[in-house]
C-alpha cells in the first residue's frame, strides 16, 4: 500500500462532545496509517477537551482550542497547522469508512494526478434511511452548472495543499460556506470524481443543516450566494445562464417556505412564497405549484 502521501484531516468542533469520538475513531481505524488529525475546538464549553484527551496518546492527533470564531475560522486554523500533501475536512457528526484514505492513496499513486481536488461518493443517512450521493457531471465546465444546481459538502473531498495558497474559507460567511469554497475551487483547479463510497454523512437534529432554520440564517445563506456571484460572477457567466443567481435565490425561498409550512409557521411561509413570486421564474413553475399546495393543504 502506498504510504508516501500524508493526509491532514481537520475536524472543527463546537460543543459536540457526545458525538465527536465516533469521527475521531473513524480516522484512527483507517487501514492507511500516514495521516495526521487536527482537531480545532472552536471555543467549546462542554466536555469536548476531556473527550479528545482520551485519544491524544496517538501522536498523529493534535488538539487546539480557540475562542469561538465559527466554522470557517476553525477550518482556516486547521489549514495553517496542516503538514499534509492533501487536506480533508471531517465534520464532527460524520465519519469515514475504513478504506477511505487507502483508496484515495492508491488512486493518487496509480493515476499520478496533478495538484487537484478529488471526491469520492458518500452515504447520506437520516433516521435509518440511506442513500448514495449523486455524481456531478465530471467534465469541466459542465460540472459547474451541475454543482450550482446540486451542491454537495466537503466531506468526501480531499484537496492538494497547494490549493490553499490562494483559496481559503471566507470567515464572514456562516451558511453555504461549503458551496462558496467548492465553487471557487471547481472554477480554478482540476477535479476528479470517484465512484467508490468511502464516507458517511449523518443528517440529524443537531446538524447545522437542520438546526439553522430561521429567517436570519436564510438571509445569511442568500448572502453567500450573492458574495460568490459578486467575486466570481464574470467567470460563472461563462457556464451559467444570466439569471442563475435569481433562480437559485427563488428556489431557496421556496425551500424555506415549504419548511415553514411543515413547521406550521404559515405566516412566515407565505411571506417567503410571495418573495419568490416577486422574482418569478417560469422554469420553477412546478416548484411554485408544489409549494403552494403544501401551504393550502398542510
Amino acid at each position: 500500500m502506498p504510504n508516501d502521501v500524508l493526509f491532514s484531516i481537520i475536524i472543527p468542533t463546537y460543543n459536540r462532545a457526545s458525538i465527536l469520538p465516533r469521527a475521531i475513531e473513524s480516522v484512527i481505524t483507517q487501514d492507511f496509517s500516514n495521516w495526521e488529525l487536527i482537531i480545532i475546538d472552536d471555543g467549546s464549553t462542554d466536555t469536548t477537551r476531556a473527550e479528545v484527551e482520551k485519544f491524544l496518546k496517538d501522536g498523529r492527533i493534535s488538539y487546539f482550542w480557540q475562542k469561538n470564531k465559527e466554522l470557517n475560522a476553525a477550518r482556516n486554523t486547521g489549514i495553517k497547522l496542516a503538514k499534509g500533501t492533501y487536506l480533508a475536512f471531517l465534520d464532527d457528526d460524520d465519519y469515514y469508512l475504513p478504506n477511505h484514505l487507502s483508496y484515495l492513496a492508491k488512486i493518487l499513486k496509480d493515476k499520478n494526478y496533478p495538484h487537484i481536488a478529488i471526491r469520492t461518493r458518500m452515504w447520506r443517512t437520516n433516521k435509518g434511511f440511506k442513500q448514495k450521493s449523486i455524481l456531478l457531471n465530471d467534465s469541466f465546465p459542465s460540472c459547474i452548472g451541475h454543482f450550482w444546481q446540486n451542491p454537495t459538502n466537503l466531506l468526501s473531498f480531499v484537496f492538494h495543499s497547494s490549493i490553499f495558497q490562494t483559496h481559503i474559507f471566507n470567515e464572514e460567511l456562516i451558511l453555504a460556506e461549503d458551496f462558496h469554497f467548492l465553487l471557487r475551487v471547481l472554477l480554478d483547479f482540476p477535479f476528479v470524481q470517484l465512484d467508490e463510497v468511502t464516507v458517511v454523512y449523518q443528517l440529524q437534529e443537531t446538524s447545522r443543516s437542520v438546526s439553522y432554520y430561521s429567517e436570519k440564517h436564510l438571509e445569511k445563506k442568500i448572502n453567500s450566494f450573492n458574495d460568490i456571484w459578486l467575486i466570481r460572477g464574470e467567470d460563472l457567466l461563462k457556464y451559467l445562464p444570466h439569471n442563475a443567481l435569481k433562480r437559485k435565490i427563488t428556489r431557496e425561498y421556496l425551500h424555506f417556505t415549504r419548511i415553514s409550512f411543515r413547521n406550521n409557521a404559515k405566516k412566515l411561509g407565505w411571506k417567503y412564497f410571495f418573495s419568490a413570486l416577486k422574482q418569478f421564474d417560469i422554469k420553477a413553475i412546478n416548484d411554485y405549484t408544489y409549494t403552494f399546495l403544501i401551504g393550502i393543504f398542510k
